[in-house]
């Protein structure tokens, strides 16, 4: 995933996954396999979540382009 974000973009997911507690690492900007699994395990929260407490209908959550 690294390769399509710059570091700008990394540092601040780093912020974000730290804030969740998903990350303990550097706050440099640079994606490591810390940040690989933060990313997973996130990725599974939300998975949980949708299981949990269901999903939005995507037709709800579509926006209108001009």
């Amino acid at each position: 995933m690294s390769k399509l974000l710059t570091k700008s973009e990394i540092l601040y997911f780093q912020r974000v996954c730290a804030v969740c507690g998903y990350y303990s690492g550097g706050l440099d900007g640079k994606w490591t396999t810390d940040l690989d699994e933060a990313e997973r395990q996130i990725e599974q929260q939300r998975i949980d979540l949708a299981n949990q407490i269901g999903q939005f209908d995507p037709r709800s959550e579509k926006t209108s382009r001009p």
